[in-house]
């Protein structure tokens, strides 16, 4: 080694090209928030949302079945979680709820600096479906104010990120999920993988099971996307409607108030995160008869689903740029 490149200078051209990625990565994000995220303003969806944004306590009361079912998994501490969410839409869910704490934290991948996590995975969802598909997949929506990374895609990170595992799961198992006739989500996050699937399958019968906390954050955004006649209360006497966005709290399904069946099963991280007896129960279930299953998990912390992988005829891979973390399908 030449005298110039000593460590100590190395050490410090690494530090300012980090400094240097940083500015970018912040610019992109103030570009994305002043210029790009207003083109995605749609005036109707805007005024559902402001109609439905104030019933969120409301809504909580209305999924919260009168028992709590017993159960942890050690490795998550929920219960706070939970709390601090409910606390945090008390007077309702403001139209920029993707970058409070609470969820950007826990269910919104690459909310800072996003777009290097953005582009590889948009290449996957180009690569494994066209243009086409790719553009419907990954246009964002402007409620919840999400980090616009790509002003050719309109996308951001986190969506880029959900329509890749789609993308994975096209690729691994030569079908498409939204071509089922009922999808089953455990754990559906804000509910954006409901709004990919019903955009390419608007007439998709959709489930999803969730804490009562978010399953009324989802009915707020998706009511404000599609409207309240798309959407059904699977607890009420009706129980699940086809054709429509179904919602049931995680204690009504554990406690057999609400026996659903679907073609499809999806949970990415949810599934594993959740109390052993959930996923015993789930299992035990075969994924409520599902044909296909697209599962996405850290490989640790009470995961049960990896040593009956064999048993319940999933395949693993690994998850590109994230250690630790895996696919399983079948």
């Amino acid at each position: 080694m030449s005298a110039f490149w000593t460590s100590d200078r190395i050490i410090l051209m690494a530090k300012n090209i980090a400094i240097v990625d940083s500015l970018r990565g912040v610019a992109a994000d103030v570009y994305g928030r002043l210029f790009l995220l207003p083109k995605l303003k749609e005036a109707e969806s805007e005024r559902r949302f402001f109609e439905v944004a104030p019933d969120y306590k409301r809504l909580t009361a209305e999924f919260y079945a009168e028992t709590a079912v017993p159960g942890a998994n050690p490795a998550y501490q929920w219960d706070s979680w939970r709390k601090n969410i409910r606390d945090a839409f008390d007077k309702g869910v403001p139209v920029n709820f993707l970058s409070m704490s609470v969820l950007a934290k826990t269910m919104v991948f690459g909310r800072k600096r996003g777009k290097k996590h953005a582009d590889m995975r948009i290449e996957k969802v180009r690569e494994v479906f066209g243009d086409e598909i790719a553009k419907r997949l990954l246009l964002e929506d402007y409620l919840g104010a999400p980090a616009v990374t790509d002003s050719e895609w309109m996308t951001s990170a986190n969506r880029a990120h959900l329509a890749s595992h789609l993308a994975h799961y096209s690729d691994k198992a030569k079908t498409h999920l939204w071509d089922a006739g009922t999808v089953l989500e455990w754990g559906a996050g804000y509910g954006c993988m409901a709004r990919l699937l019903r955009r390419m399958n608007p007439g998709l019968t959709y489930i999803i099971v969730d804490l009562p906390e978010l399953l009324a954050l989802q009915y707020v955004y998706l009511c404000a996307l599609e409207g309240a006649s798309a959407l059904n209360v699977a607890t009420q006497p009706q129980g699940i409607l086809k054709g429509k966005i179904n919602f049931i709290p995680y204690e009504s399904l554990v406690a057999g108030k609400v026996v659903p069946s679907c073609d499809a099963f999806i949970s990415t991280w949810a599934v594993t995160e959740s109390p052993i007896e959930a996923q015993k129960s789930v299992i035990d279930a075969r994924f409520f008869s599902a044909k296909k299953v697209l599962l996405a998990y850290f490989k640790k912390d009470g995961n049960m689903f990896q040593s009956h992988g064999d048993t319940l005829g999933l395949s693993e891979d690994a998850i590109p740029a994230q250690p630790g973390n895996a696919y399983a399908c079948r």
